[in-house]
């Protein structure tokens, strides 16, 4: 921006651009708290990493410069979409239905397990799986990111946080029953370790 302004000024369309791009970086570095926010930014962020770099590129000649200012700022917005927290989305449709079974007659036994599917309690968000993702595909290492309880579905992202498959809870009860997805066991050490990494740049 500073090269940008000294070269020609802040009364022309570039810097316009400039400003608007700037903008959109600062949101893609805020924490994520909503499943439409997560599944935008997996969308847009590769189109935005472009856009910077080549604005980076007309106005500043370090090229060193510009390769290091890039990396830490794609592992930045990275580190957000595997750190979503997506907690408080979940609980709010909770909340509702438990408001509107109050309003109404007390479910039996048979209608909770019946109209309701359910995944183990020890299947939580943040666990990674070796993803069962057809007949004809290779299965894929993904992370179990969000568990929409009201929609009885499933979000798996990749290590970069992009939306790779959307499951039902009975899909996914049934390929884990039958081993077709599996749990990755110790991914949690190898995740921490590469946040470990990561996270100082």
């Amino acid at each position: 921006m500073f090269n940008h302004y000294m070269l020609h000024g802040h009364e022309n369309n570039e810097w316009t651009i400039i400003l608007l791009t700037l903008r959109q970086m600062i949101n893609s570095v805020q924490p994520i708290t909503t499943v439409k926010r997560l599944k935008k930014i997996g969308l847009t962020k590769d189109v935005l990493f472009k856009q910077i770099e080549q604005q980076l590129y007309a106005s500043n000649k370090s090229t060193n410069d510009i390769h290091d200012v890039i990396f830490a700022y794609k592992e930045t917005v990275h580190m957000q979409i595997d750190n979503a927290n997506l907690a408080n989305e979940q609980e709010t449709p909770a909340k509702v239905i438990t408001q509107k079974s109050r309003s109404t007659a007390t479910p039996t036994k048979k209608d909770k397990t019946t109209n309701q599917p359910a995944i183990p309690k020890n299947i939580k968000s943040g666990m990674w799986f070796q993803l069962y993702m057809g007949e004809d595909k290779a299965a894929r290492r993904c992370k179990l990111s969000v568990v929409l309880t009201n929609e009885t579905k499933l979000l798996f992202v990749n290590h970069k946080g992009e939306l790779v498959a959307e499951k039902s809870f009975a899909e996914f009860n049934t390929e884990i029953a039958t081993k077709k997805s599996k749990e990755i066991i110790g991914h949690s050490a190898f995740e921490n370790t590469l946040k470990a990494v990561t996270n100082p740049l």
